[in-house]
Protein backbone atom coordinates (compact mmCIF):
# COMPACT_ATOMS: atom_id res chain seq x y z
CA UNK A 1 0.00 0.00 0.00
CA UNK A 2 2.76 2.47 0.87
CA UNK A 3 4.97 1.69 -2.17
CA UNK A 4 1.55 2.12 -4.37
CA UNK A 5 1.45 5.58 -2.82
CA UNK A 6 4.82 6.35 -3.42
CA UNK A 7 4.15 5.74 -7.06
CA UNK A 8 1.24 7.67 -7.07
CA UNK A 9 2.51 11.06 -5.69
CA UNK A 10 6.19 10.28 -8.16
CA UNK A 11 3.51 10.26 -10.93
CA UNK A 12 1.95 13.07 -9.67
CA UNK A 13 5.34 15.27 -8.82
CA UNK A 14 6.38 13.81 -12.68
CA UNK A 15 3.12 15.52 -14.22
CA UNK A 16 3.58 18.59 -12.44
CA UNK A 17 6.78 18.59 -14.42
CA UNK A 18 5.97 18.10 -17.36
CA UNK A 19 2.62 20.50 -16.96
CA UNK A 20 5.50 23.09 -15.31
CA UNK A 21 7.65 22.74 -18.72
CA UNK A 22 4.96 22.43 -21.07
CA UNK A 23 3.50 26.07 -19.97
CA UNK A 24 7.21 27.60 -19.30
CA UNK A 25 7.79 26.29 -23.43
CA UNK A 26 4.24 27.53 -24.21
CA UNK A 27 5.23 31.20 -22.38
CA UNK A 28 8.19 31.35 -24.10
CA UNK A 29 6.55 30.66 -27.46
CA UNK A 30 3.83 33.41 -26.35
CA UNK A 31 6.54 36.23 -25.49
CA UNK A 32 8.30 35.82 -28.51
CA UNK A 33 5.16 36.07 -30.83
CA UNK A 34 4.38 39.17 -28.93
CA UNK A 35 7.59 40.43 -29.34
CA UNK A 36 7.16 39.62 -33.20
CA UNK A 37 3.65 41.02 -33.43
CA UNK A 38 4.08 44.14 -31.62
CA UNK A 39 7.54 44.99 -33.20
CA UNK A 40 6.14 44.23 -36.65
CA UNK A 41 3.67 47.67 -36.09
CA UNK A 42 6.24 49.94 -35.48
CA UNK A 43 8.17 49.59 -38.94
CA UNK A 44 4.72 49.70 -40.44
CA UNK A 45 3.39 52.83 -38.48
CA UNK A 46 7.37 54.76 -39.58
CA UNK A 47 6.22 53.15 -43.25
CA UNK A 48 2.77 54.42 -43.14
CA UNK A 49 3.36 57.68 -41.46
CA UNK A 50 5.94 58.53 -44.18
CA UNK A 51 3.33 57.55 -46.59
CA UNK A 52 0.36 59.57 -44.88
CA UNK A 53 3.26 62.57 -44.69
CA UNK A 54 3.26 62.38 -48.81
CA UNK A 55 0.07 62.01 -49.43
CA UNK A 56 -1.03 65.44 -47.00
CA UNK A 57 1.50 67.21 -48.55
CA UNK A 58 1.03 66.18 -52.07
CA UNK A 59 -3.01 66.41 -51.81
CA UNK A 60 -3.18 69.33 -49.92
CA UNK A 61 -0.07 71.66 -51.52
CA UNK A 62 1.75 71.01 -54.53
CA UNK A 63 3.78 68.37 -53.52
CA UNK A 64 6.19 67.14 -50.35
CA UNK A 65 8.93 69.74 -49.72
CA UNK A 66 11.46 70.28 -46.88
CA UNK A 67 9.42 72.55 -44.99
CA UNK A 68 5.78 70.77 -45.27
CA UNK A 69 7.35 67.60 -45.19
CA UNK A 70 9.08 68.63 -41.42
CA UNK A 71 5.90 70.16 -40.53
CA UNK A 72 3.48 67.59 -41.26
CA UNK A 73 5.68 64.18 -40.27
CA UNK A 74 5.21 64.51 -36.68
CA UNK A 75 1.40 64.27 -36.93
CA UNK A 76 0.08 63.98 -40.80
CA UNK A 77 -3.79 63.97 -40.09
CA UNK A 78 -3.63 66.91 -37.51
CA UNK A 79 -1.24 69.23 -40.24
CA UNK A 80 -3.97 68.33 -43.02
CA UNK A 81 -6.90 69.94 -40.81
CA UNK A 82 -5.11 72.59 -40.21
CA UNK A 83 -3.90 73.16 -43.72
CA UNK A 84 -8.08 72.85 -44.41
CA UNK A 85 -8.95 75.21 -41.56
CA UNK A 86 -6.28 78.15 -43.49
CA UNK A 87 -7.89 77.51 -46.81
CA UNK A 88 -11.14 78.13 -45.25
CA UNK A 89 -10.03 81.22 -43.70
CA UNK A 90 -7.98 82.22 -47.01
CA UNK A 91 -11.22 81.66 -48.98
CA UNK A 92 -12.69 84.13 -46.81
CA UNK A 93 -10.40 87.24 -47.43
CA UNK A 94 -9.98 88.82 -51.19
CA UNK A 95 -8.24 87.62 -53.63
CA UNK A 96 -4.68 88.47 -54.15
CA UNK A 97 -4.36 89.79 -57.76
CA UNK A 98 -1.76 91.48 -59.61
CA UNK A 99 -2.39 95.06 -60.36
CA UNK A 100 -1.91 94.63 -63.90
CA UNK A 101 -4.78 91.75 -63.89
CA UNK A 102 -6.90 92.91 -61.61
CA UNK A 103 -9.09 94.63 -64.22
CA UNK A 104 -11.38 91.63 -64.46
CA UNK A 105 -12.02 91.62 -61.09
CA UNK A 106 -13.45 94.96 -61.10
CA UNK A 107 -17.37 95.41 -59.65
CA UNK A 108 -19.72 93.46 -61.70
CA UNK A 109 -21.46 96.97 -62.46
CA UNK A 110 -18.30 98.03 -64.47
CA UNK A 111 -18.18 94.87 -66.17
CA UNK A 112 -21.79 95.17 -67.32
CA UNK A 113 -21.27 98.52 -68.22
CA UNK A 114 -18.17 97.97 -70.58
CA UNK A 115 -19.22 94.82 -71.92
CA UNK A 116 -22.73 96.83 -73.28
CA UNK A 117 -20.16 99.66 -74.62
CA UNK A 118 -18.21 96.76 -76.08
CA UNK A 119 -21.24 95.10 -77.48
CA UNK A 120 -23.05 98.33 -79.15
CA UNK A 121 -19.39 99.44 -80.89
CA UNK A 122 -19.68 96.01 -82.74
CA UNK A 123 -23.20 96.36 -83.57
CA UNK A 124 -22.42 99.42 -85.28
CA UNK A 125 -19.10 98.42 -86.73
CA UNK A 126 -21.45 95.70 -88.43
CA UNK A 127 -23.98 97.90 -89.29
CA UNK A 128 -21.35 100.21 -90.99
CA UNK A 129 -19.46 97.52 -92.61
CA UNK A 130 -22.57 96.06 -94.62
CA UNK A 131 -22.47 99.75 -96.15
CA UNK A 132 -19.02 100.13 -96.75
CA UNK A 133 -16.14 98.28 -97.47
CA UNK A 134 -13.78 97.64 -94.47
CA UNK A 135 -10.47 98.86 -94.24
CA UNK A 136 -7.73 96.37 -94.52
CA UNK A 137 -6.28 97.46 -91.39
CA UNK A 138 -9.40 96.65 -89.67
CA UNK A 139 -9.87 92.96 -91.40
CA UNK A 140 -8.72 90.22 -88.91
CA UNK A 141 -8.25 92.20 -85.56
CA UNK A 142 -11.75 92.07 -84.45
CA UNK A 143 -11.19 95.04 -82.35
CA UNK A 144 -14.53 94.84 -81.40
CA UNK A 145 -13.66 92.05 -78.55
CA UNK A 146 -11.00 93.47 -77.29
CA UNK A 147 -12.26 93.93 -73.79
CA UNK A 148 -13.84 90.61 -73.76
CA UNK A 149 -10.32 89.09 -74.67
CA UNK A 150 -9.02 91.08 -71.81
CA UNK A 151 -10.61 90.13 -69.37
CA UNK A 152 -10.66 86.55 -70.37
CA UNK A 153 -6.99 86.40 -70.85
CA UNK A 154 -6.20 88.33 -67.46
CA UNK A 155 -8.81 85.84 -65.83
CA UNK A 156 -7.05 82.77 -67.08
CA UNK A 157 -3.57 84.50 -66.27
CA UNK A 158 -4.42 85.03 -62.55
CA UNK A 159 -5.63 80.87 -62.38
CA UNK A 160 -2.55 79.64 -63.64
CA UNK A 161 -0.62 82.37 -61.09
CA UNK A 162 -2.79 81.03 -58.00
CA UNK A 163 -2.50 77.60 -58.80
CA UNK A 164 1.05 77.42 -59.33
CA UNK A 165 2.14 80.40 -56.33
CA UNK A 166 1.87 79.51 -53.09
CA UNK A 167 2.73 83.13 -51.69
CA UNK A 168 -0.13 84.40 -54.27
CA UNK A 169 -2.78 81.61 -53.23
CA UNK A 170 -2.98 79.22 -50.56
CA UNK A 171 -1.84 75.75 -52.48
CA UNK A 172 -5.49 73.88 -50.77
CA UNK A 173 -7.54 76.92 -51.54
CA UNK A 174 -6.93 77.26 -55.62
CA UNK A 175 -6.99 73.77 -55.78
CA UNK A 176 -10.90 73.97 -54.78
CA UNK A 177 -11.25 76.75 -56.70
CA UNK A 178 -9.82 75.05 -59.82
CA UNK A 179 -11.97 71.67 -59.01
CA UNK A 180 -14.94 73.89 -58.40
CA UNK A 181 -15.01 76.24 -61.34
CA UNK A 182 -14.31 72.88 -63.69
CA UNK A 183 -17.10 70.85 -61.83
CA UNK A 184 -19.53 73.73 -62.52
CA UNK A 185 -18.53 75.04 -65.64
CA UNK A 186 -19.13 77.97 -68.23
CA UNK A 187 -18.37 77.96 -71.58
CA UNK A 188 -16.41 80.96 -72.66
CA UNK A 189 -16.33 80.69 -75.86
CA UNK A 190 -19.71 82.57 -75.62
CA UNK A 191 -18.87 86.15 -76.08
CA UNK A 192 -21.51 87.22 -72.99
CA UNK A 193 -19.67 84.93 -70.62
CA UNK A 194 -15.97 85.70 -71.32
CA UNK A 195 -15.93 89.38 -69.32
CA UNK A 196 -17.88 87.64 -66.31
CA UNK A 197 -16.21 84.31 -65.98
CA UNK A 198 -12.79 85.69 -63.68
CA UNK A 199 -15.30 87.24 -61.43
CA UNK A 200 -17.22 84.51 -61.25
CA UNK A 201 -14.23 82.73 -60.44
CA UNK A 202 -12.76 84.71 -57.69
CA UNK A 203 -15.66 85.79 -56.13
CA UNK A 204 -18.68 83.18 -56.32
CA UNK A 205 -16.48 79.90 -56.79
CA UNK A 206 -13.50 80.85 -54.51
CA UNK A 207 -15.49 82.16 -51.59
CA UNK A 208 -17.61 78.98 -51.28
CA UNK A 209 -15.00 76.34 -52.30
CA UNK A 210 -15.20 75.04 -48.46
CA UNK A 211 -18.73 75.50 -48.34
CA UNK A 212 -21.89 73.12 -49.13
CA UNK A 213 -22.29 72.12 -52.52
CA UNK A 214 -25.86 73.47 -52.42
CA UNK A 215 -23.90 76.84 -51.84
Amino acid sequence: MAQRTTHVHNSSIAARRTLLTALTTLSAALCITLIATFAKPVAAQTDTSAAATWRVTSRLGYGPTAVTTAAAQPNPKTWAISQIDAAFAASQTAPTIPADLARFNQPLKDTVRDYREERDARQAARAQASTTAPSPMVVGMNEGERFSREMQQTAMAWRLMACSDPMLENPLLAKMTEFWFNHLNVFTGKASVRPFAGNYAANAIRTNAFGKFED
